[in-house]
């Protein structure tokens, strides 16, 4: 099986019921990540008829009777078909949907992939570095979050003693783009890039460009931290509205930490943010920070008078919980408070991007507006909360399996973020949303997030 330039072996088994029945794929743990769930459905040639043929079978009856005879359906579709080429059900509903005009939705298709036989489904058995046996399984998202951490060590970068050396803001070294790493035999790509564990940077290797981006990034951004440390200790006395913000978010979490985290965020919207580039080596970073340094007060001072009002809103907000409540209310103030916990957490600054961080106080805003008006609108507020939940999950379910894939989709943060500005039009329209948002909207934003 070919991924990128590495060609990754198979080997079959015939034996019913055995674990190991049908296509085994051997895979490095660090190369889970770039497996494309769509290519393993298609399994190879040999077992594809047989596999189209057990997913339309699995289909409810009402939808099957269109494609009787199955074989012969099957048959025609995949004369159509490309091999390889997209998602396998969505592929083979296309062809379907020309030959007889019924339409087979993706959640139909999901539960006949359910029931599949083993044999149908891909095997994958990961092994480390050295080629060693992990263990093996049919479930994609599920190998891969279980040995994430051996797909790190697999990708380590060697040390001469067991504490890794850690990267001083003044003097590393470039950081290469791109570098080949045999593991298991194989030669493959790896992205280096800096990355801060514990407020500790050191060098580290990642299977994918976008989470070694994303990676490199936050670690800069403690770099710069290191590097402006006396402008940074006099930030950290001098923020306005330091201890009312403490008072705020002791509730939360530490203020120390809340403080860091202003200055983490206000150094990459001042000195990262726009950068076509960023820095890989500790001249360049030095040369960034000196030309950009003069702003960083302004938009540290900026982004924690910004905080403070979110706290302030949030602290409101979280009083008029308290008492006593109308059970009738209950699934609205459910939803709030879920809402609430996913917008201001320990960590909240840093996490969210700048670009929305911004936005909160107006999706707090309109939160009071919810509160102020459920009481005449119970059962109104009641479908819209069951309709969000409904897009809130499914983003959650999409969000944990690309961090156990290790992808960082600009299309998925996106659509997390439409989600609050579909609840602002929905229980408070007259505060105005940051871009045309609707259901229908946020359909077609789902159809662009990776799988």
């Amino acid at each position: 099986l070919r991924i990128g330039e590495l060609q990754l072996p198979l080997s079959y088994h015939f034996e019913p019921n055995h674990p190991r029945d049908g296509v085994t794929l051997r895979v490095p743990a660090p190369l889970l990540p770039q497996l494309q769930p769509e290519r393993l459905e298609w399994l190879v040639p040999g077992l594809l008829e047989a596999k189209c043929i057990a997913l339309v079978r699995g289909l409810p009856k009402a939808l099957r009777k269109n494609f009787v005879p199955v074989p012969d359906f099957v048959g025609a579709a995949l004369d159509k078909l490309v091999f390889g080429q997209g998602s396998l059900p969505q592929a083979l509903g296309q062809e379907l949907l020309r030959m007889t005009g019924a339409r087979v939705s993706d959640e139909a298709w999901a539960e006949a992939a359910e029931s599949l036989e083993n044999h149908l489904k891909m095997n994958i058995e990961v092994v480390d570095a050295r080629g060693k046996f992990l263990g093996e399984g049919r479930d994609l998202a599920e190998l891969t979050a279980r040995f994430a951490e051996a797909s790190q060590a697999a990708l380590a970068i060697p040390q001469q003693s067991d504490k890794p050396k850690a990267v001083e803001a003044k003097a590393f070294a470039e950081v290469a783009e791109k570098a080949q790493q045999k593991i298991a035999g194989l030669s493959m790509t790896v992205y280096p890039a800096l990355v801060e564990e514990a407020g500790v940077v050191k060098e580290g290797r990642f299977p994918t460009q976008a989470e070694a981006d994303f990676q490199h990034r936050r670690a800069l951004q403690r770099l710069l931290l290191q590097q402006l440390a006396e402008q940074a200790k006099f930030l950290r006395g001098k923020l306005p509205g330091l201890t009312e913000l403490g008072l705020l978010y002791r509730d939360i979490g530490r203020v120390e930490a809340l403080v860091e985290d202003i200055l983490l965020a206000s150094l990459d919207a001042c000195i990262l943010e726009g950068e076509a580039t960023l820095p890989r080596d500790g001249a360049a970073l030095a040369q960034l920070a000196g030309r950009k340094r003069g702003d960083w007060t302004a938009h540290a001072e900026r982004i924690a008078r910004l905080v403070l009002e979110i706290l302030k809103l949030n602290h409101g907000l979280q009083k008029r919980f308290k008492g006593k409540i109308d059970l009738a209310q209950a699934m609205a103030l459910n939803d709030i408070k879920q809402q609430l916990a996913n917008l201001v957490y320990a960590g909240f600054v840093r996490e969210t991007p700048g670009e929305w961080l911004k936005e909160i106080p107006r999706y707090l805003k309109a939160i009071e507006q919810r509160l102020d008006k459920v009481g005449a609108q119970v059962q109104r507020d009641r479908v819209w909360a069951g309709e969000l939940t409904g897009y809130w999950e499914q983003y959650q379910a999409r969000a944990a399996k690309h961090a156990q894939e290790g992808k960082r989709d600009p299309q998925l943060t996106l659509y997390r973020w439409m989600l609050e500005e579909y609840r602002v039009s929905l229980f408070a329209q007259q505060l105005g949303t940051k871009m045309a948002v609707s259901d229908k909207r946020l359909s077609k934003q789902w159809t662009l997030v990776e799988a």
